[in-house]
């Protein structure tokens, strides 16, 4: 296993920390716009292919947010996460899970969940690098979009949410795995750097809801991503 004993604890707000290990992956600006686009997120949430947990550290700042459950494979990265949420004082919220998302539903509980994230591998398998929990991160080899969709409807409750990053010249493909799955999109916010198109899109879907679909102004900057990017010299 690649492991790196530098590992870093970074500051995501006030008395709020995640540890990375620069030998692994790291985060990068599309967890703080999926956590931001969560907005709405309340009761119980799954945090599906959580890494270090960001996202899920970052949903407990709003009370509305009861608990959250995190899930991740690599057992490195599900060590990071468990020490985060230590560190931030959050063991009676905030709960890692080690295990595979498509189980989810069975050692979490089928539809007993308010809101499901996810920021999941999206590369094709044939683009994995040689690493293999790099490959794991980044590429559907352990996961795909039908298995992810599939334990995204399973665990939520009926007019509960998902929330998902996914790549833009795939959002055709999304919408239809939605769809199969009973989670009707509800809004869409493309993701893009200055004077460049879109090349992610942020999808809420709810359970169970009736058609119509918001499509929000194109997010461009994500000022506050990018300095905590710059602030620790990261990968963005």
């Amino acid at each position: 296993m690649w492991y790196n004993r530098g590992m870093e604890r970074e500051i995501l707000a006030e008395g709020l920390y995640v540890w990375q290990d620069p030998g692994l992956y790291r985060f990068t600006e599309d967890a703080f716009a999926l956590a931001e686009f969560a907005a709405s997120a309340r009761g119980r949430v799954c945090d599906l292919c959580a890494g270090s947990g960001v996202i899920g550290l970052l949903l407990c700042r709003r009370p509305e947010v009861r608990r959250v459950d995190l899930v991740e494979l690599q057992p490195a990265l599900c060590q990071l996460a468990r020490r985060s949420v230590r560190d931030s004082g959050l063991e009676e919220r905030v709960f890692a899970h080690e295990g595979d998302l498509a189980l989810a539903p069975d050692f979490l509980g089928a539809e007993g969940f308010d809101a499901v994230v996810c920021n999941p591998p999206y590369r094709p398998a044939e683009e994995a690098p040689s690493r293999p929990d790099l490959a794991l991160c980044r590429c559907e080899i352990a996961m795909d979009l039908p298995g992810l969709v599939r334990a995204a409807g399973r665990l939520l409750k009926f007019g509960g949410k998902f929330f998902v990053s996914y790549p833009a010249d795939r959002l055709c493909e999304l919408i239809c795995r939605l769809h199969e799955a009973g989670l009707e999109p509800k809004r869409l916010l493309p993701l893009s750097a200055p004077d460049r198109r879109p090349d992610v899109v942020l999808v809420e879907a709810k359970k169970g809801a009736k058609p119509g679909t918001i499509l929000e102004k194109t997010a461009i900057g994500l000022n506050r991503a990018l300095a905590v990017s710059k602030s620790r010299g990261g990968k963005g």
